[in-house]
């Protein structure tokens, strides 16, 4: 058929950023909506109902400091927010018009952030901290004039402890090892390895091996949402997805303006987060299934 009408973007945002010293404070506003004509989901085609709006603000503050003895302090705060509302027509059977449903998200979180950086000759240390703190994540769904389908809110919290070292092993040889614990009060600890040696055999080769292990946590979605008509509750408690990664780089400069890079990689990825059929019927859910 024909949309008439109905797609459209609409966008707006205003940003500040004021830095005085060491100290700095920015600011940022967005708004978006975004009407989509193409009967997505079992909408109503050709309808200007269907779109979605989402709005973001932060304020960050920080202080970034080198002092005479070589060490580099960062210290930061910041509160952050975001809301999303969906709107939906659909043409249900027995009904003189389309119902309107809609889909509700808000968070708002606050946290800090502290890292120490010194180098001592040659050699550079990194050491620091963070913890953030979700006021609440509130997610809704239902239809216009009836009561909720599904309501929640929930406040997790994550903190973490990391470190980072470059180390010169003799002048042609360089070592990074670093690490970062995780802990989610949803999930528990999680360790984040790496390391990365760099071997420069002459004025124009450089050799890198580099190698870690990285995660990435269920998303307040995937955690949370849950309203029994299109989203189940998971069988079973998600847990991070996970990736090890190892890679080998040469890079050869064969000219002050001409060089060469070869590259292989390998990255192995585990207990990726999918959406499933929950039986028959239109019922979903969330499990590491990948």
């Amino acid at each position: 058929g024909y949309a008439d009408n109905a797609d459209g973007d609409h966008f707006e945002q205003t940003f500040g950023d004021l830095q005085m010293g060491s100290f700095r404070l920015q600011g940022m506003l967005a708004d978006r909506i975004k009407q989509f004509p193409t009967g997505a989901a079992g909408t109503a085609f050709n309808d200007p109902a269907n779109r979605d709006n989402d709005a973001r603000g932060y304020v960050d503050v920080s202080f970034d400091h080198r002092f005479p003895d070589q060490t580099q302090v960062l210290l930061r705060g910041y509160y952050d927010g975001y809301s999303y509302v969906g709107s939906r027509d659909y043409a249900a059977p027995g009904f003189p018009g389309p119902v309107a449903a809609f889909t509700r998200g808000r968070a708002t979180w606050t946290g800090t952030e502290g890292t120490v950086t010194r180098q001592i000759g040659q050699e550079k240390l990194t050491v620091g901290g963070d913890y953030e703190y979700s006021l609440h994540i509130r997610q809704s769904a239902g239809i216009v004039g009836m009561p909720g389908v599904f309501q929640a809110d929930d406040s997790p919290w994550l903190a973490a402890v990391y470190a980072d070292a470059e180390l010169h092993l003799g002048s042609k040889v360089l070592l990074h090892l670093g690490g970062r614990l995780d802990e989610f009060s949803t999930f528990g600890k999680a360790f984040s390895p790496r390391v990365a040696v760099v071997w420069i055999p002459g004025d124009r080769t450089t050799i890198k091996y580099i190698a870690g292990r990285a995660f990435r946590a269920p998303n307040a979605y995937a955690e949370y949402y849950a309203d029994g008509v299109t989203v189940a509750p998971a069988p079973r408690p998600l847990v991070p997805e996970r990736i090890l990664s190892n890679e080998l780089v040469v890079e050869q400069r064969l000219t002050p303006w001409l060089s060469l890079t070869a590259d292989a990689y390998q990255n192995r990825l585990k207990q990726l987060i999918d959406q499933v059929p929950a039986g028959t019927g239109l019922l979903t859910y969330f499990v590491n299934d990948d």
